[in-house]
């Protein structure tokens, strides 16, 4: 019984807060926390100790056949800051024992205080081997705790137990006196052994990131385990590949906090060399500008058939040599980025950086080079200090999105601007703190590439189309005031102008709702259009302004169209030769004002079914009917009395409403035809593609279907190369907003500027993955790792 195999076996079935539940047909299951303490029970039990449930304050287990049972005397729960859990129980022979598992960060930090933590190793075995066989297990990829335990004397426990209490009821610092108690018993504790939890992806996992990754969002991983299961983790969801150089920015335990810094401060010199002319990669840069500059203005789709001839060899060096004095612009660190790095820091690098203002910005310039960030042993606390570091570090400011599954990922989720909850076997509590809930990893991909950018794409049209009918109403108000001497008196009679929005209000309404510039399958198929949402293509100033400038022009068209008209001498209105007066000019004026705001939102409708349809025949029928009823209504508008039914009399009215609606119409559409045609982007083009354009008109959805897959594949190549009417679609939409491009070569040049001693200093790593299917091997996943040969 006091074996090290018996005592690890004991603590995993025992060492838990799991409840044993029983349905109405007999049938046990087991309700935990975690699936990792659930696993940890199962397997105790197929090795012969198994949990049998619980009897008030008694812990029953079959122990290889013998039912013992142990008096439960307290529970210390598990925390993120403690990164441990641990039990005490009074064993079937009485001693009372405290039974401890908790991370190997923890209890065998030997900058902590492991010497007080940790008195020795069962079975003689050292703390060396326990190291090695931890490293075996985050080599293929698995999730480690280390069991420990220790018996405890009588008097011991009494006193200790006093103070638990006295912690567990105290009203204020509750959480830093339960630490402290539990700092006190969990000491001197006899290391029984480690386990390995295999944390298997979901499915899908890693074709969804690759797809976001392919939209160009920016990926970063934060988790608890060590790093080599997190790169390893980093391979099987296709985060990481061969082709990367990997930076470990691992904490030095004998350099300490000055190492670290030193380390990370070298590596920012080293790729600050990226931003320097002598490199020649501002020169490559230069060249793409004027690459992309030539492309647009028709002079060449590349440098070498611009005005001038590309310069290779010595030409280079001459231009280098002669450069060196010259103060050319210098690009900064964190305007570039690669998609042949990645960086993978862990949690106590993380806390001397977040000590130093200076070292936090230039860790984010080097984090912002990289395509991928994995940052390992991290606590919830940090996985919120990231995120707002890097929502107040980034240029532009990005939109940041937290997606995790278990209460660890709680603080994360919140200080995101956007928190995704996945329901699943850790719990509902990312869940409850999220925006947005999901069953799956992989729905992230619908829920931002297609769900996310169609509805951005809705509500920037709502938003800017509420703005802009307003305006139009706001400038036809105004012009009016010329002809009034600017008394304030109003062309539209008081309830006919708060209508307005009543209205128009429909339309804007489902357009939100139902509207869809292309179809799922094609964003899918064309990733990169996700850039219309991450650039802020819809809503920005520029767009803003367009918009205004629009309605300025388009109240213009209504006011001095129906001006003209009206006092032209042949278009009196009344048969008496008198005008009608005032309120059936400025009813008029109003109508053609509402069909002509029903048309422009007509004009930027993608998807017509029957809501979009049916709003607008309710926006004209609901117009109509409030004007019939309450032209009758004298008593509560005596003044508009039978007004209504006078203008509808007029054939000038009839006149007006079908020339200033369709002038308006035609101006909006005579505007995109412009643009269309001689400034047209990637995203017109993959409207264009998604609607089958060339494909002959009167085609079923099968034969576009079947153009979209023969015919137009020489479309879709060009919308994917950004070939489509001389359009730079890598610039504007396959890499983050702003960003320069590093390649290979680039990263090569500065790289071999090093020795290998010096790369390893600094952190620098290549190899492959037991995860990584880019190569071949004997071993893939778990049992496939690079072991150390004597462990």
């Amino acid at each position: 019984d006091r074996s090290a195999e018996y005592e690890f076996l004991l603590i995993m079935a025992a060492a838990h807060t799991v409840v044993l539940e029983k349905d109405d047909d007999g049938k046990e299951a087991l309700q935990a926390e975690s699936p990792d303490e659930e696993a940890l029970v199962r397997g105790a039990g197929d090795l012969g100790v198994r949990f049998r449930g619980r009897r008030g304050t008694t812990i029953l287990v079959d122990s290889f056949g013998e039912e013992r049972q142990y008096e439960l005397l307290a529970t210390i729960p598990f925390n993120s800051t403690r990164k441990r859990m641990s039990v005490i129980v009074r064993t079937p022979d009485g001693r009372i024992m405290i039974m401890c598992k908790g991370a190997d960060s923890v209890l065998l930090d030997p900058e902590g205080d492991q010497e007080a933590r940790v008195a020795g190793f069962m079975s003689g075995h050292t703390e060396e081997l326990l190291l090695k066989h931890l490293d075996v297990f985050a080599a293929d990829g698995l999730r480690t705790l280390v069991l420990a335990k220790r018996e405890m004397t009588s008097s011991e426990y009494d006193k200790w137990a006093k103070l638990w209490h006295e912690a567990s009821v105290s009203v204020t610092s509750r959480e830093d006196l339960q630490a402290e108690a539990a700092a006190q018993v969990e000491q001197k504790l006899l290391v029984v052994g480690a386990t390995a939890i295999e944390d298997k992806l979901q499915e899908g996992v890693p074709s969804c990131i690759a797809d976001l990754a392919e939209a160009g969002v920016k990926l970063w991983v934060l988790t608890g385990d060590k790093m080599e299961t997190a790169i390893n983790i980093g391979f099987s969801a296709r985060l990481l590949n061969s082709d990367m150089s990997i930076i470990k920015l691992k904490h030095d335990k004998d350099g300490g906090a000055a190492a670290t810094k030193a380390k990370l401060k070298r590596l920012i010199a080293h790729f600050t060399q990226l931003t320097r002319r002598r490199t020649g990669v501002w020169r490559r840069v230069r060249n793409g500008i004027s690459d992309g500059v030539a492309a647009i203005r028709g002079r060449g789709e590349s440098r070498g058939e611009a005005d001038e001839p590309p310069r290779t060899g010595e030409a280079d060096v001459e231009e280098e040599e002669k450069g060196e004095g010259e103060q050319e612009p210098m690009l900064n660190l964190n305007s570039m980025s690669s998609d042949y790095l990645a960086l993978v820091v862990d949690g106590p690098s993380l806390s001397i950086i977040f000590r130093d203002f200076e070292l936090q910005y230039g860790f984010l310039d080097l984090a912002c080079l990289c395509k991928v960030v994995v940052a390992c042993r991290v606590s919830p606390a940090q996985k919120a200090d990231i995120v707002r570091l890097v929502q107040r570090g980034v240029h532009p400011k990005p939109i940041t999105l937290a997606i995790g599954d278990g209460a660890n990922d709680v603080g994360m989720i919140q200080a995101a601007q956007v928190g995704v909850g996945i329901s699943g076997k850790e719990g509902r509590q990312a869940v409850n703190a999220s925006d947005f809930a999901i069953a799956q990893f992989r729905f992230l991909r619908s829920l931002t590439l297609v769900h996310g950018r169609w509805n951005y794409r809705r509500l920037a049209k709502t938003i800017l189309y509420s703005f802009y009918k307003n305006i139009v109403l706001t400038f036809i108000l105004f012009y009016y005031q010329f002809l009034t001497g600017f008394s304030g008196h109003s062309i539209f009679e008081s309830y006919v102008y708060a209508g307005y929005n009543f209205f128009l209000g429909l339309p804007p309404l489902v357009l939100g709702l139902f509207d869809k510039d292309v179809e799922k399958r094609t964003v899918l198929e064309l990733k990169f259009l996700y850039f219309v949402g991450r650039d802020n293509v819809d809503m920005n100033p520029w767009a803003t302004v367009r918009w205004i400038i629009e309605a300025i022009w388009i109240s213009l068209i209504i006011f001095l169209l129906s001006f003209g008209i009206y006092f032209f001498p042949d278009n009196v209105w009344g048969g008496d030769g008198e005008a009608e007066g005032v309120w059936v000019y400025g009813t008029t004026v109003y109508s053609a004002l509402l069909f002509s705001m029903l048309l422009s939102a007509a004009a930027i409708t993608y998807t017509w079914n029957y809501w979009i349809v049916g709003s607008f025949v309710f926006s004209i029928g609901l117009w109509f009917f409030f004007l019939a009823v309450y032209t009758l209504m004298i008593d509560l508008s005596p003044d508009f009395y039978y007004v209504a039914y006078q203008m509808l009399e007029l054939g000038i009215f009839w006149m007006i409403m079908l020339l200033i609606p369709t002038t308006t119409l035609m101006s909006e559409l005579a505007v995109a035809l412009f643009k269309h045609e001689f400034m047209a982007t990637v995203l017109d083009h993959a409207i264009e593609y998604d609607r089958g354009y060339g494909l002959g008109a009167g085609k079923s959805e099968a034969a576009v279907a079947d153009g979209r897959r023969g015919l137009d594949a020489e479309r879709r190549a060009a919308l994917i190369a950004g070939e489509a009417k001389g359009e730079d679609a890598d610039a504007q939409a396959q890499r983050p907003s702003g960003k320069f491009r590093v390649d290979r070569d680039h990263l090569r040049e500065i790289n071999d500027t090093l020795t290998e001693e010096e790369k390893a200093e600094m952190g620098f790593h290549r190899g492959g993955s037991s995860y990584n299917f880019d190569f071949v091997t004997d071993s893939y996943g778990v049992g496939g790792g690079d072991h150390p040969k004597d462990a």
